[in-house]
């Protein structure tokens, strides 16, 4: 099995059609992942928002909801 490894997505999200458009992006995601047999390890995909406009929602993968988080360590 292959996983793909240190993928980073993000979006500027300050309404609900922005949370949509990440979803899908999201979504997109999945499915090029498994098009390309790289999955992504959903235990470790996090979700973290920056700023005070930000629309705070949930996210997932596969009906899975991503974990948030206020720091996350990025390995170089």
């Amino acid at each position: 099995m292959k996983l793909a490894d240190d993928a980073k997505l993000y979006r500027c999200v300050s309404d609900l059609d922005n949370v949509n458009v990440l979803r899908n992006d999201l979504k997109s995601l999945c499915q090029w992942s498994k098009d390309w047999q790289m999955l992504f390890n959903i235990d470790k995909s996090k979700v973290m928002h920056f700023g005070i406009n930000n629309v705070k929602e949930q996210y997932s993968i596969n009906n899975n909801v991503l974990a948030v988080v206020e720091e996350e360590r990025d390995l170089a």
